[in-house]
């Protein structure tokens, strides 16, 4: 039974994607202002620094955000706001959902500040809580879509901070569906931040991202005492190495943006041209990404890893953009 919810998982993780446009063949369209990486890490973190966690459990607080959701929540609703573009957001519907929400997920705000997550040892997992995780993290998701929308950044990268902490929670349980149900989250916050870099006079979290660790989340312990080598296994190291390339494809635009804002506004020819900042291999071939720029426009490729679909290999297109007459540019009304 354990093996067929492991199984229900991976392909759960396998529909979140990136939320950002697609074009042609899958690629992924990504169009940006120009933005310094200014390195002030404790106003962008995206996990909390130790001055802000609090001498508590977080497995409580998780627990009751779970039990408070409202029974007639639509999860199926709220991911359709959080996979369709921000600029078709319905803003009035959303914050009535949000309200709905509040008092889940101002627990879930307390519970990413604890200092501590000690999960009981289990082996088994209630499917009533990973599907409560689940909508917890759609409501993250829309919370911090609809502040995107607002242009209040810092409010959308603490909700984010939120979200990957979280994930990073359920990824320590001894149980690995709930750590897969981690990883889901995780990557869903991932592309929330792929959303956040294109709104207008949005700031560069270069230095955020390089701070998060590495792996984001790490299964090896959970796998070793509850799978045999195989093909699932070798299934979720992938998920885990995904999710690592994610974040390593993330800091490396937020590098490219931050050489383009002091470059008068072009690409570098090549990545080795940047040297201002780090820019991260692909964790999956340990080799830079394939890169080719054009100067206003930039390709970034990496292929599937071996034995994986093809829509697992990155494929992004960035594009620059100018302010218009000097101008914040505001998101559309909608709803």
């Amino acid at each position: 039974m354990k093996r067929i919810l492991i199984c229900l998982i991976i392909v759960l993780l396998g529909s979140v994607g990136v939320e950002a446009k697609r074009g042609d063949g899958g690629r992924v369209e990504l169009t940006m202002e120009l933005a310094k990486a200014v390195e002030d890490s404790r106003r962008y973190r995206l996990l909390p620094g130790e001055e802000e966690q609090v001498d508590e459990d977080a497995v409580k607080l998780y627990k009751e955000a779970v039990a408070s959701l409202p029974e007639d929540m639509d999860p199926m609703k709220i991911g359709g706001w959080v996979r369709g573009p921000l600029d078709a957001l319905p803003r009035k519907e959303a914050e009535s959902v949000l309200g709905e929400l509040k008092g889940t997920l101002e627990l879930v705000e307390r519970a990413a500040r604890c200092k501590r997550c000690d999960w009981p040892f289990a082996v088994d997992a209630k499917r009533g809580e990973l599907r409560g995780y689940r909508v917890i993290a759609y409501g993250i998701a829309l919370k911090a879509r609809l502040r995107m929308a607002e242009s209040k950044y810092d409010e959308a990268i603490s909700t984010i901070q939120t979200g990957l902490t979280m994930g990073r929670h359920l990824g320590e349980s001894s149980v690995l569906p709930q750590g897969l149900v981690g990883i889901a989250i995780s990557g869903l916050m991932c592309a929330q931040l792929e959303q956040f870099v294109q709104g207008p006079d949005a700031p560069n979290v270069y230095w955020a991202l390089k701070e998060l660790p590495r792996p984001l989340i790490d299964l090896t312990y959970q796998m070793k005492m509850q799978l045999e080598d195989g093909p699932l296994r070798t299934k979720i190291e992938g998920l885990m190495d995904r999710l690592d390339r994610h974040v390593a494809i993330l800091q490396c635009i937020e590098g490219l943006r931050q050489w383009a804002a002091t470059h008068k506004g072009k690409f570098p020819s090549s990545l080795g041209e940047v040297t201002e900042v780090a820019i991260r291999n692909d964790p999956v071939t340990e080799k830079p990404f394939i890169y080719s720029s054009s100067g206003t426009e930039v390709v970034l490729k990496g292929p599937a890893p071996k034995g994986a679909e093809s829509k697992w290999a990155i494929d992004y297109r960035l594009r620059l953009k100018e302010k218009e007459n000097g101008h914040k540019r505001k998101m559309p009304k909608n709803g």
